[in-house]
């Protein structure tokens, strides 16, 4: 996909509310697209290849994004601040512990508000929108842990585990290709994964 073959749809840097997302049709989007674009003039290859990518992204149930100018009209933030965020990563985090079960200690790193907000963000408009496995119950709204142990019931023998590290081992480029999947170009979805993530390898 050419580097600048959507510059210009979505220009503004402005400040506003996040947009909702509202679930939509493809052939409504089509529709719609395609008036709006005429009426900008725009010639058939850009509209073709706009609408080829805006369907692969709506199949997956996900918003369509163009490009990272577009990302900050949706979430109503300076495309400058979501550039910084995703440069100087470790300036959005702040650190504090907290102690654990077995007498240790947890090191938090939570993301700053507008960060927190563009995560839950993506959370809400792009992740939760995916399918998961049956088998998984964790952070998976309108499913509670207890659920999954309804499959050990009566059994001899029960095994839990926890997996050491298993966050820390989760990469940006992981996260990178779960967002390519989805139908999102290369260099959007390294920004979103970048938004993701605190650690930018």
């Amino acid at each position: 996909m050419s580097k600048n073959i959507f510059s210009g749809y979505m220009g503004a840097n402005i400040v506003s509310p996040p947009k909702e997302i509202v679930s939509m049709d493809f052939e409504v989007y089509k529709e719609q697209f395609i008036s709006k674009a005429q009426g900008k003039h725009k010639g058939n290859d850009y509209i073709d290849k706009c609408l080829s990518y805006a369907k692969t992204i709506i199949d997956n149930g996900c918003p369509v994004i163009y490009d990272s100018k577009h990302l900050s009209l949706l979430l109503g933030l300076r495309l400058p601040y979501i550039m910084r965020a995703v440069t100087y990563t470790h300036k959005y985090y702040w650190e504090y512990k907290i102690p654990k079960k077995d007498g240790g200690v947890r090191t938090i790193m939570e993301p700053l508000p507008n960060l927190k907000e563009v995560q839950t963000w993506i959370l809400h408009h792009i992740l939760y929108n995916q399918k998961v496995h049956s088998f998984a119950k964790a952070y998976v709204p309108g499913k509670k842990l207890k659920e999954n142990g309804k499959f050990h019931t009566k059994k001899k023998l029960v095994v839990a585990l926890d997996v050491k590290d298993f966050f820390p081992s989760i990469t940006k480029h992981d996260i990178k290709e779960v967002f390519r999947s989805f139908g999102y170009s290369d260099k959007l979805s390294d920004l979103l994964a970048k938004l993701c993530c605190l650690t930018q390898v």
